[in-house]
């Protein structure tokens, strides 16, 4: 740089200035709660787990897992685990658990990209599985008390040990170390055979570890068939706590989800909860052909009755349809149903039904409950009806290729979205085949609005695939595949400037 003297230009100085990047932990102090759904080479992979962050490292933790193997409970230790910058800055956090039976000789790889100083939208970046999720800055490990809409969703296992696409779902309430019996319901579809509203004979509650951990202990109605069962929390605050089934226990199934607190709204839900609004939902499980994926934007009028855009891709249906006919009803307890839910092309040659389990602050989580499909996800309000989107977000999918094999794949990367052009990267993993930046482009139709990206089929990652966004607002958009080369939901968050 040359400097010259403003009262004589005769006299100057020169010398050479180096700039350096601002640097910093990758993760700011604190605990953080993490969860991640997938697939391994056993099938359906769930992960949930805490750890703590110190001067930019892990310094210890805990980790629930289960597949449709094993499930395991494991101490993560500072030796082996570490927060790093993956490729195109993406973060990547390594997490040592001393399992040799799972993740690459123990450890579990995850990368992702902030959407804030406090989330990461995440992806499993190993040899071991595929899969999403997100870690989140833990803001209380106080033990939960009051109402909860929770679903569990995953495979249970018939008398023959055949895995069964299931969900359980419902209302639980907290009071101290029991689980209030007269206030909690649950509602199952295993395999799309259905058990509505039914009651818990007995239900207990730890008190929170140090890292929010604590077990709910269940014994649910017999007539479901349902054997007595633990779900392992982690608290990620006041409002959220991510579960899963990883203790041993009578059930034996494969399950992992998450709830929501209801807080004030408990016990005080109607109509109004609803009517007049609409809500974006996005679904995985399995329907009367396969592996299915739903996603939407479901409209509540005020007269009790359904409309809106509900999309599938099963491989052999893939695209959009029309609600044209159902009705819903809200219970006092925030749990929904829609019935007798038709639409114009009845993909499935049959009715959907849905569950809808209520916080009262915009999120919702949604179950399945027909008999052609058993599908489970999150709800949430949409707060505009004209999303704008634009700038820098995070993405996070995962999905199934229409390969020959079935290929599960999953990515987490960054991407601009300008107008109707979308542009950045992903970090892929094809069943155990990580590949780095893998460039994601693409584009929507003005026409028909569909979207067309390439970088997410690792048959040709320069081919393209069919996508529809539904828009939860201007920062949060869930995105369906609905092309026949791949099944895939996706999941975008604008990224805090």
């Amino acid at each position: 740089m040359t400097a010259t003297s403003v009262t004589d230009a005769s006299k100057s100085a020169t010398a050479m200035i180096t700039i350096t990047a601002a640097t910093g932990p990758m993760l700011a102090d604190g605990t953080y709660v993490y969860h991640l759904a997938g697939q391994n080479a056993n099938g359906p992979l769930f992960l949930a787990g805490a750890f703590t962050v110190a001067s930019g490292g892990i310094t210890a933790g805990e980790q629930d897992f289960s597949d449709s193997a094993a499930a395991y409970s494991n101490s993560i230790t500072s030796t082996g685990s570490g927060v790093s910058m993956g490729s195109g800055g993406n973060v990547q956090v390594a997490l040592a658990t001393g399992n040799t039976n799972i993740g690459d000789n123990g450890v579990i790889t995850l990368r992702g990209t902030k959407t804030s100083a406090t989330r990461v939208l995440i992806s499993e970046y190993d040899e071991y599985g595929v899969g999403t999720g997100s870690i989140d800055l833990q803001t209380s490990t106080a033990a939960p008390a009051g109402s909860y809409a929770y679903l569990v969703s995953g495979v249970g296992f018939d008398t023959n040990g055949d895995a069964i696409t299931t969900g359980i779902g419902g209302v639980l309430n907290i009071s101290g170390t029991t689980v209030s019996l007269s206030n909690s319901v649950f509602d199952l579809n295993f395999g799309s055979t259905v058990s509505l509203a039914k009651s818990f004979t007995a239900g207990t509650v730890s008190a929170p570890d140090s890292f929010g951990r604590f077990s709910i202990g269940l014994s649910p109605d017999t007539t479901t068939g349902l054997s007595n069962f633990i779900l392992t929390g982690y608290v990620v605050g006041p409002n959220q706590v991510q579960l899963i089934e990883s203790q041993q226990d009578d059930l034996g199934f494969n399950l992992a989800g998450m709830a929501l607190a209801q807080g004030s709204n408990a016990g005080s839900f109607n109509q109004n909860a609803l009517a007049g609004k609409a809500y974006v939902y996005s679904g995985v499980g399995a329907d009367v052909v396969g592996a299915a994926d739903f996603a939407g934007v479901i409209h509540f009028a005020a007269d009790g009755t359904l409309s809106g855009p509900l999309a599938i891709n099963d491989i052999t249906n893939n695209g959009e349809d029309t609600i044209t006919g159902g009705t819903y009803t809200v219970g006092a307890n925030g749990r929904v149903t829609l019935n007798d839910v038709t639409t114009q092309s009845n993909p499935l040659n049959g009715n959907y039904a849905f569950l809808m389990y209520l916080d009262g602050n915009g999120n919702a989580l949604m179950m399945g409950a027909d008999t052609v499909e058993v599908s489970a996800g999150p709800a949430y309000l949409q707060t505009t009806s004209s999303p704008q989107l634009g700038g820098l977000y995070a993405i996070v999918g995962q999905g199934f290729l229409n390969d020959g094999n079935g290929s599960p794949w999953s990515a987490s990367g960054a991407l601009t979205i300008n107008g109707s052009n979308y542009a950045g990267f992903t970090d892929y993993n094809d069943m155990g085949t990580p590949t780095p930046n893998v460039t994601l482009r693409g584009s929507v139709d003005s026409s028909s609005d569909v979207l067309t990206l390439t970088g997410l089929n690792a048959v040709s990652f320069t081919g393209g695939a069919s996508f529809l966004n539904y828009p939860i607002d201007n920062n949060r958009v869930v995105t369906i595949s609905i092309d026949q080369a791949m099944l895939g939901m996706l999941q975008m968050e604008a990224v805090s400037q």
